[in-house]
């Protein structure tokens, strides 16, 4: 019988990261809306080795390099939770564009400019919403109902059906 797959592909790291490059140019999912109902609900994930935020602004949904922009701390330490876009290093305060807004000492201790504080605003990513999931991509030139294309309605319509979540699995 011919081999589809050669074994090197299991194994090779040109190939992996040949993968890994196609696989970043899509939409990922990343959450369900009842993950982060509330004001201030976040989520904080690695996708591609890349830390990112998700947060509920008042129903507005964004997502974030889970970076600081001034000393390049993680902003969130915790997977899940509730809390204002704050850095725990210097308690920098980021708002729902992901521009600081909340610095302590601003004037007397960093002197920052208003170009500064642009030049500082945090990386965003494109986040949409199919039904109650909630998906991000990196780098996608498509929208979410063109990646999903036909899949687009069957996904929502799933999603609405969905009941209570029972398990949770996370590999690396």
């Amino acid at each position: 019988m011919r081999l589809l797959i050669s074994p090197e592909s299991y194994t090779s790291n040109s190939f992996f990261q040949k993968d890994i490059k196609k696989i970043r140019k899509g939409w990922h999912f990343v959450c369900l809306k009842s993950d982060i109902k509330k004001n201030n609900d976040y989520i904080a994930l690695d996708l591609f080795d890349i830390p990112i935020t998700v947060q509920n602004f008042k129903n507005k949904y964004k997502a974030f390099l889970n970076i600081c922009s001034h000393r390049l701390n993680k902003i969130r330490s915790k997977s899940k939770g509730n809390g204002i876009l704050r850095c725990l290093y210097h308690g920098w305060t980021f708002n729902s564009k992901g521009e600081p807004y909340g610095i302590p000492m601003k004037d007397s201790l960093f002197k920052i400019t208003n170009e500064d504080l642009k030049r500082l605003t945090l990386k965003e990513f494109n986040i949409d919403i199919c039904g109650e999931f909630i998906f991000l991509n990196i780098e996608s030139k498509k929208t979410l109902k063109q990646y999903l294309g036909k899949y687009y309605k069957e996904l929502k319509n799933i999603s609405i059906n969905l009941g209570s979540e029972i398990k949770t699995n996370i590999f690396h």
